[in-house]
């Protein structure tokens, strides 16, 4: 359960500035709890675009419609108007779903679905049955809300307001429209929220994923809280362990029969990311197999008819599903796709007959497709051209393969077209420039200045003063950087260096981007003396994909060589103390930088490792697997990824943080590492916060960023970190 931050604020007693706070020193509350609000003017809170030329937009409580070249506005929704909604507490940005124009919202309450109707104020809680409501979703037509119970399918017909049932054999290893845990996690994205079930554009069919996870071994997690801790029992395949089984199902609303698409003779595979064409007449998804070396796309043109195979993708590294951004489908069944089979990600037309042609080359990467134009002659794509850091946006042409740059200002850009292509609004901000949002025309030019964070602040708290920097590794390859320096830096002085990091394939930290709200916390840690540092190795997406593919089968050394080839690089200068360098990072960072520790010591003084993999054997199989093969394939790999092969050479300095309950990367990682730790009569500090998942919430999190700002004053300066 969230805390409300009126809570927050009276937690930690907070106003808006502390009283007596320095006003040109960044505070503790600015940067880990308010996150810079008061700081940085926020930009407008866009929903979406509504039509080609109005979008949606938060204000306050209020939803605006706004004109996108005039700016004017209109109130659109006004929750306050609406006496029902105040007396449910509804929060607008919180609802399940809306219809396509927003005029009607559906929600759960009290696991019931409720229908709410804007215009006319009626409330509707709908009879669907026994039992929850999940993941409530409108059919296109708004006339129709689909949603999952138990493992099964319903479906609820607005007007008549009966359910019903689509499918029959849900329980708690039979999921149908509903992910199983892996899937959400590493296929569909957490974004679905278990959702695994698509209308089709004419609201008569729906695709939906079916998933047997009766052969998954259950992995135990334990809820502390109460007398007797309550056990909670998760389907967690891990590598080499047996996956869920699942099936594609198309079921048509009128007969309430479920054609189920055909895939591969091999039971042991991935299918997922169905995707309707424009016209619904066709429906194109993906199969790939466990190895995740071999990509097919298949084409099923409705019943009775057999799915047809347009692409196939085979790499000696891995591949990956094409995700909504990877993939759109032209008006005459053909595709344009985004892959990265040439070593670097590109974008490629594959016409109806299967026949690929590039439309990008170069060494350069595309990061995204985000809109084909309604003539379907060109395309809007974001990629990082000139340099590895900067994302900007171009218009290509589909004939022609020609390019045209739109948005030439430096630094990262991420945009939200309209409907018809016709405008776009630009969010950019560079490293020492904070985010600005602008509208666009489909040329590039700005038509419009929605919004500028930067205030004087910016400049009285120095938070412009990050740099980017490249370092020359032996071989000669240039790491990308971001360092930050303390406010008050001497050249003079020995500074100690706190390297950030995070370190997954293609997961890239270091980017000409500002560090907003979330980098906060860099400048803080600065503002105690310490040099901060991101450093991208050579597998983080600035080398290509033929960069990330030297990670294959051998998690853990490049991300440690390049950051030992980087403390090199710092040790030689001479405002560094060599002596005095940390490591620190979550998650995959966390492993990062348990590994450095143990296995680098002479290199790294001290380090936090948060949630961290210490054995790629105990994360899931679908992660680990597609860069690891199974351990029964690469035992030689997994030895020598592992954070636990190295206890020997540990020397101590390393903070362990874990939530009880997470049930992503389990505390059992950091409890195998404890316990071999302990035996060999090493130091470690741990920190325990129960009851919290992979990340912390609410007070705990605070707490967390106090204890290891603590830790970092008490390792470099001797003494208690204090406000």
């Amino acid at each position: 359960m969230k805390i409300p931050r009126v809570l927050f604020l009276i937690l930690f007693g907070i106003v808006s500035v502390a009283q007596g706070a320095d006003p040109d020193v960044l505070s503790f509350h600015q940067a880990y709890v308010e996150y810079g609000r008061g700081l940085m003017t926020p930009l407008p809170r866009v929903i979406k675009w509504i039509d080609a030329r109005n979008y949606l937009e938060f204000k306050g409580t209020q939803i605006l419609s706004v004109d996108a070249r005039s700016g004017k506005s209109r109130v659109f929704l006004n929750p306050m108007a609406h006496p029902r909604l105040v007396r449910e507490k509804v929060r607008i940005q919180a609802v399940a779903d809306t219809t396509a124009d927003q005029r009607t919202i559906c929600l759960v309450r009290n696991n019931r679905l409720v229908v709410y109707a804007m215009e006319s104020k009626e409330w509707r809680v709908l009879d669907t049955g026994e039992g929850g409501v999940e993941n409530p979703k409108f059919s296109p037509d708004g006339k129709s809300v689909a949603f999952t119970r138990s493992g099964d399918l319903f479906v609820t017909c607005l007007d008549s307001g009966k359910t019903r049932r689509l499918t029959t054999d849900g329980s708690d290893v039979i999921l149908n429209g509903y992910a199983s845990w892996v899937y959400y996690e590493e296929i569909l994205g957490r974004r679905s929220r278990y959702r695994a079930f698509w209308w089709g554009p004419e609201s008569g069919r729906i695709a939906y994923l079916r998933f047997d996870q009766s052969k998954v071994p259950v992995f135990p997690i334990t809820r502390s809280e109460g007398i007797y801790p309550e056990l909670e029992k998760q389907r967690y395949p891990k590598p080499g362990a047996a996956n869920p089984t699942a099936r594609l199902g198309v079921v048509d609303l009128r007969s309430g029969t479920t054609e189920w698409m055909v895939v591969p003779d091999d039971v042991d595979h991935y299918v997922a990311f169905p995707r309707w064409s424009p016209d619904g007449k066709s429906m194109y998804y993906q199969w790939m197999n466990r190895g995740q070396d071999h990509l097919r796309v298949y084409r099923w043109s409705g019943p009775g008819t057999e799915a047809r195979q347009v692409y196939e993708e085979k790499q000696d590294s891995w591949v990956e599903f094409f995700g909504p951004r990877d993939m759109v489908i032209l008006r005459d069944g053909s595709l344009v796709i985004r892959t990265s089979t040439s070593g670097w990600h590109h974008i490629y037309h594959v016409d109806p007959a299967g026949h690929v042609r590039p439309l990008t080359t170069g060494e350069w990467t595309v990061k995204s497709i985000a809109h084909v134009d309604s003539s379907g002659r060109n395309l809007l794509i974001t990629a990082s051209r000139e340099t590895s850091t900067m994302t900007r946006v171009y218009r290509l042409s589909l004939r022609k393969g020609k390019l045209q740059l739109l948005t030439p200002e430096p630094g990262s850009h991420s945009i939200t077209p309209s409907p018809d292509g016709r405008m776009f609004l630009d969010s950019y901000s560079a490293v020492n420039q904070p985010a600005r949002m602008v509208l666009r025309s489909a040329a590039g030019r700005i038509l419009r200045t929605l919004g500028d964070s930067r205030t004087p602040a910016v400049a009285r708290l120095k938070l412009d003063r990050a740099e980017l920097i490249r370092i020359p590794t032996a071989d000669g390859t240039m790491l990308p950087a971001l360092r930050i320096l303390p406010p008050d830096f001497d050249p003079q002085k020995k500074y100690p260096v706190v390297l950030a990091v995070y370190g997954g394939p293609g997961a890239a930290s270091v980017a000409d981007r500002f560090p907003g709200a979330r980098g906060l916390s860099s400048f803080y840690l600065s503002q105690l003396g310490v040099i901060v540092v991101a450093v991208d190795h050579r597998g983080a997406g600035h080398h290509g994909k033929k960069g990330m593919a030297l990670m294959h089968r051998r998690l853990g050394y490049w991300e440690l060589h390049d950051l030992i080839e980087a403390v090199r690089f710092f040790r030689k200068q001479p405002y560094v103390d060599g002596k005095r360098i940390g490591i620190t990072g979550g998650s995959y960072g966390g492993y990062v930088t348990a590994l450095a520790l143990v296995k680098a010591p002479e290199y790294f003084s001290c380090g936090i490792a948060s949630f961290s993999v210490m054995d790629w054997k105990l994360y899931d199989s679908v992660y680990t697997e597609r860069y690891m093969d199974t351990p029964e394939e690469n035992p030689e790999g997994y030895r020598l990824g592992s954070v636990l092969e190295y206890i020997d050479t540990y020397k101590g300095g390393l903070r362990v943080v874990h939530g009880s309950m997470d049930d992503n990367v389990h505390m059992q990682n950091s409890l195998q590492f404890l316990d071999k730790v302990q035996d060999a009569g090493k130091s470690v500090e741990f920190m325990l916060f129960p009851g919290e998942r992979h990340g912390f919430r609410g007070p705990k999190r605070f707490a967390e960023a106090r204890y290891g700002l603590d830790f970092w004053s008490r390792r470099f300066f001797n003494h208690p970190w204090t406000e």
